[in-house]
């Protein structure tokens, strides 16, 4: 599950996305956790670090900044979106299949887990 936040982003022609997302990524300046997002008149927001140069400075050849809400990729795995205290107590017993559908993460518990347990905890990460 994503998360939005505002966030700088270099606004380029769809057909330089791929030049500008790797002269961002050699300088260091490439927010990797967000995507590429699609702008208006057949544009790219390419997401940059706070770091990244200001707007207007000549390494961005003129190319605008615009700030727009992008989305910055969650946990890969469920229990990392678990706090430290919780996932200790159970630490080697928690349930490792999962599936996301939409917003909704399901996590298959099997027979080996202990239902009550881990609902306990469950109930607590909403």
């Amino acid at each position: 599950m994503d998360v939005a936040r505002d966030m700088r982003h270099l606004s380029v022609p769809s057909a330089q996305t791929q030049t500008w997302l790797d002269y961002c990524r050699s300088n260091g300046w490439l927010l990797s956790e967000a995507g590429v997002l699609p702008l208006d008149g057949g544009r790219k927001g390419i997401p940059l670090l706070d770091s990244a140069p200001n707007t207007g400075d000549s390494v961005w050849q003129g190319m605008p900044e615009i700030s727009a809400q992008g989305r910055v990729k969650g946990p890969s795995h469920w229990t990392q979106r678990l706090d430290a205290e919780t996932f200790k107590q159970m630490e080697g017993d928690w349930p490792t299949a999962f599936e996301v559908q939409g917003d909704i993460q399901i996590v298959k518990i099997d027979s080996r887990s202990d239902v009550t347990t881990i609902t306990k905890y469950s109930l607590n990460l909403c």
